[in-house]
Formats: structure tokens, sequence, C-alpha cells
């Protein structure tokens, strides 16, 4: 009976009247299909009976609880139970879950991957991130080290092995890669001035 946008989402908003909405906004085709399928797990929760975080009633409030570093467990547990994580991110997820129990705190006390990546991209942070993912296992003390060297930059932005490879066999990109090389202690001065003046983008084999 809402009669407006205003008054339409904060009724949505409920989790009680999750079915209901659903079944609207599936009607008009009012959301993209991510959000749809978040709101069926949401759904899904509800009707199989699950405790939601803090026994929470609305979206907001939902937020807000899981905002609180001291519910992250009880919240994460939550998202995996009913799927609103993705799959990909479950197995780094799991790495979290002792460091959680004991205590411990993510980067800036952050509470979200996209709030944690963010924080983690400014260099002043790169340390205090690189000893978290350490400790959570989630790289070794010799990937740290070098990110610590090279301040957490790379060549293009590169996230993996893989992608750094890709984007530094590329000739346009040479002297970036270098010069990266050069202050990460990967190689010399004199050594890159070799393979530049060579060509050279990879060792035999790859």
């Amino acid at each position: 009976g809402c009669t407006n946008e205003a008054s339409c989402r904060n009724y949505c908003e409920a989790i009680d009247h999750i079915d209901e909405c659903l079944n609207f906004i599936e009607r008009f085709n009012l959301a993209s299909a991510d959000d749809l399928k978040e709101l069926h797990q949401v759904a899904d929760a509800k009707k199989s009976g699950m405790a939601f975080p803090g026994n929470c009633k609305t979206k907001n409030s939902c937020t807000v609880y899981c905002q609180i570093t001291a519910n992250t467990l009880e919240c994460v547990k939550f998202a995996q139970k009913t799927g609103l994580i993705p799959k990909e991110d479950v197995g780094a997820l799991e790495k979290f879950i002792p460091y959680i129990e004991s205590g411990g705190k993510f980067p800036g006390g952050c509470t979200r991957k996209k709030e944690c990546m963010e924080y983690c991209e400014v260099e002043e942070h790169v340390n205090e991130c690189v000893d978290f993912s350490v400790r959570t296992g989630m790289i070794s003390k010799e990937v740290a080290e070098e990110f610590k060297k090279t301040g957490g930059k790379s060549p293009g932005n590169c996230r993996s092995r893989e992608a750094c490879d890709a984007y530094c066999k590329d000739e346009a990109h040479i002297d970036e890669c270098m010069d990266f090389a050069i202050q990460a202690g990967f190689m010399t001065k004199e050594e890159a001035e070799f393979a530049k003046k060579n060509n050279i983008t990879s060792g035999p084999g790859g």
C-alpha cells in the first residue's frame, strides 16, 4: 500500500516484507540480476528460520550491526551460510576466521571487502595490510618483503604473478617493469640496461 518511492523503500527495508517486495521487484524488473540473487538469498534465509546477525530487522540495521568489528565473525558466518559471500572469496575468508576468533582486527578497522581494499590501496597503509595478510596466511613472508620493498605498487597495478608476467612481456611496458624490478631489488641497473638494450622481456623457456 505504499504510495511513493520513499515509502516503498522504507517498507521494503524490513526483512519481514522481503517476499512481498521481491515479488513486486521481479514483476516489474526493478533490480539487476546480482541484486535479485542477493534478495533471494536473504529471503531463503528468512524462510529457513535462520537467525539474522544481532536479530536485525532491516537492511540498514543489519549493515550498522555488521560494521562493528566485534560482530564481524557473526556476520561473516551468516554471509557464508546464506551464500552472500561469492564462492571465490570463501577460501580467503576461511583464513580470516581463526584470526578474528583470536581477537584479530582488520586493517584500519575496515569491515567490508571494498572498504578494506580502498584502505590498503593507500601507500601509508601498505605495511599494516601486508602484515595482516601474513598473519592470516594469505601471503608468505617472502612475498610480503617484496611488497614492502615496492610500497605495494606493481607494474600496471597487476595483482598476480600471471598478470604481472603478461603485462611485462609487452614491449610497451619494458621501461616501467625494469624500473620496478630495480626498485624492488630483483635486478641491478646494469642488468636492466642490458635487458632494455637487447629487448629482453623473459628468459629461456619464459
